[in-house]
C-alpha cells in the first residue's frame, strides 16, 4: 500500500492511495466525513463496489478494498469549513 498527499489547500486536503490486489486500508474517521473516489482497478469501500469517477461519501471507517491493482482518491475537508460535512473540529 502506498497512501500520498497530493494537495493540501487550507482545509481541503487530498490523498491517493496506491492498493494490490488483495491489499486493504482502513481508516477511522468518526464523526467526520471525507469523499471517495476511484481513479483506476477495482475496490471496494465498507463493503460497496466503487465506480470509477464516482464520488462516494463516508463518515465512521473508511475501509477500502482491492480487488484488483487500483488507485482511490480521498478528499477531506477540516476545521470550521467542513460543517456540513461532519463534525466541526
Amino acid at each position: 500500500m502506498l497512501d500520498r498527499t497530493l494537495l493540501t489547500l487550507g482545509a481541503f486536503r487530498l490523498d491517493a492511495v496506491v492498493l494490490g490486489p488483495g491489499e486493504t486500508s482502513v481508516e477511522v474517521l468518526g464523526r467526520r466525513a471525507i469523499a471517495v473516489v476511484l481513479v483506476s482497478g477495482q475496490a471496494r469501500c465498507n463493503g460497496t463496489t466503487l465506480q470509477p469517477w464516482r464520488s462516494m461519501s463516508v463518515t465512521g471507517t473508511c475501509r477500502i478494498e482491492a480487488l484488483a491493482p487500483c488507485i482511490v482518491a480521498r478528499l477531506a475537508v477540516d476545521g470550521p469549513e467542513a460543517v456540513h460535512l461532519g463534525e466541526r473540529t
